[in-house]
């Protein structure tokens, strides 16, 4: 066992006292780090994802989901009916505020764009949803 010094007090130790942690084994985690999904697959991915996204979008003057405004959301952020029931569930459940709700749909679209879909089905929303800030 190793001690950890904290350089400065925060909220929760206001007191900068030393920490005991415990040492993490190499083989404990060998692979645990490593994608099943090699770089290049990844990139041959979000390459085709950026293209769907340039001819999506080319005629309106963007060129990704995320210069989408809330004006043209709802034209190109097409979801399957349990998408919405989530969305509709998560809104109220989850109090989200109408910029937090437009940042899901567009990181849903560009999920959907990942897989390689046209529509935004629930499972992405779902991603989306998790990735989103709370305070």
């Amino acid at each position: 066992m190793r001690i950890a010094r904290t350089p400065y007090s925060t909220a929760s130790d206001p007191t900068g006292i030393a920490h005991a942690l415990t040492a993490l084994e190499d083989t404990r985690f060998q692979g645990f780090f490593m994608s099943s999904e090699s770089s290049t697959r990844v990139r041959k991915r979000v390459d085709a994802a950026r293209e769907r996204q340039r001819n999506r979008f080319a005629a309106t003057g963007i060129t990704c989901n995320a210069e989408m405004g809330a004006a043209i959301i709802g034209t190109f952020c097409r979801m399957d009916a349990p998408a919405e029931k989530l969305l509709k569930a998560a809104v109220q459940q989850l109090h989200l505020s109408v910029r937090i709700y437009h940042r899901v749909l567009k990181l849903a679209r560009t999920i959907a764009d990942l897989a390689e879909n046209d529509s935004i089905m629930a499972n992405h929303l779902a991603e989306a949803i998790q990735y989103r800030p709370r305070w």
